[in-house]
């Protein structure tokens, strides 16, 4: 019995917790974009982050191929 009110009740419950999740991170969402200068350290790192995985991926491409495509 209780497990068919589970299953009945499955997509519901499964609603609500991303109706939460999403309007926690809308709530993170809404003060880091409130200052400017929370706006300029997350695109610091946003831009760093991905600058490291650049690097690391034209690295790799570069090992792999056996040649070197680095500025001495």
């Amino acid at each position: 019995m209780f497990d068919s009110v589970l299953d009945m009740l499955d997509p519901y419950i499964t609603e609500v917790l991303f109706g939460l999740i999403l309007s926690a991170f809308g709530g993170i969402a809404t003060r880091i974009f409130r200052t400017k200068a929370s706006q300029d350290s997350l695109h610091s790192a946003l831009e760093t982050g991905v600058d490291l995985v650049t690097d690391a991926i034209a690295e790799a491409g570069s090992t792999a191929v056996g040649g070197v495509d680095k500025a001495i």
